[in-house]
């Protein structure tokens, strides 16, 4: 799925804390979380960031930037295999909630 309202800004330059490692030690959720795609444009490539929704917790999330592409087309098409890929359930029964939140936009 692409994720077009998924604001994430994604910095190099900065030093990550201890507790930064903490999703990577205990990353049992792993196991039982969605795979989505999100693709962004910067300066004319097109960047695919693998995400990763924990199911019983929404918030817990897990961003991975994989790959540039100089298209829209192909960055789309590898995104749909590395998903494919990725994800622990095959036959795609687990799905996150879009509505978990329930933000009324008032």
């Amino acid at each position: 799925m692409y994720l077009p309202h998924f604001k994430y800004t994604y910095t190099n330059n900065q030093r990550g804390n201890f507790k930064d490692f903490k999703v990577l030690i205990d990353d049992r959720w792993l196991h039982h979380a969605e795979v989505k795609y999100r693709i962004d444009v910067q300066r004319g490539r097109w960047y695919v960031q693998m995400v990763y929704v924990f199911m019983n917790n929404p918030l817990q999330l897990l961003c991975r930037r994989l790959e540039s592409y100089d298209t829209k087309a192909k960055a789309e098409l590898c995104a749909k295999i590395f998903q494919r890929g990725i994800q622990r359930d095959a036959r795609g029964t687990l799905k996150s909630n879009p509505n978990a939140f329930n933000i009324c936009p008032n």
